[in-house]
């Protein structure tokens, strides 16, 4: 009788995972084809969209080439939108000494609390108490001065995004890695537009 209550107890859990992951699925091809529609749009206005790359890319190609071209008036901006399912957790930009890398990493509630009374700095027992849910490496075009702006358009953006190389750096929309502006989509769209629309 135990046996048979661990195992349906076990089954539960596992088909909870599923649903969950069926509906993170869901949640994010609904997300992708609405920034899809949102960079359509744009086009609509005095805005030239020149796509760089299939939009499929975005989600299962390189991380970081240039995805479009936008010409809005004389300003002229490169977009790589970065792009992950998982957005409660961390997206970190990591520099190593050959490459850069981007990673989506999840809290673990289990763990959270493992390190709490560590002598340990804050951002390790932040990365301590968490998984990876996915790591790919990043390129970064280089700088090119004929664009006003180089983007790093995050969406959907996460709870939290940092940067590290030899230091552990917070990210906000407006901050610059490695010559590219991080931006989430409410700041592009005010770039875009100038405030309005």
């Amino acid at each position: 009788m135990g046996f048979e209550l661990v195992l349906y107890a076990l089954l539960f859990i596992i088909w909870l995972i599923f649903v969950y992951g069926v509906y993170k699925l869901i949640w994010y091809v609904v997300k992708m084809f609405a920034f899809k529609r949102y960079i359509k749009d744009i086009g609509r206005h005095d805005i030239t969209v020149e796509p760089q790359r299939e939009f499929s890319d975005i989600i299962f190609g390189k991380k970081g080439p240039a995805d479009y071209i936008i010409t809005a008036g004389n300003k002229k901006y490169e977009v790589s939108v970065l792009s992950f399912a998982s957005t409660h957790g961390r997206w970190n930009i990591e520099k190593t000494r050959t490459s850069f890398y981007i990673e989506c990493r999840r809290a673990s509630r289990v763990f959270k609390a493992k390190h709490v009374n560590s002598s340990l700095p804050d951002h390790v027992i932040e990365y301590k108490g968490e998984s990876r849910v996915s790591r790919k490496e990043l390129f970064i075009t280089p700088i090119n001065d004929s664009f006003d702006k180089q983007i790093f358009l995050i969406y959907p953006y996460p709870a939290q995004l940092t940067y590290t190389d030899a230091h552990y750096n917070r990210l906000y929309s407006g901050d610059t890695v490695e010559g590219h502006v991080i931006m989430n989509v409410e700041d592009f769209d005010n770039l875009l537009f100038d405030g309005k629309q």
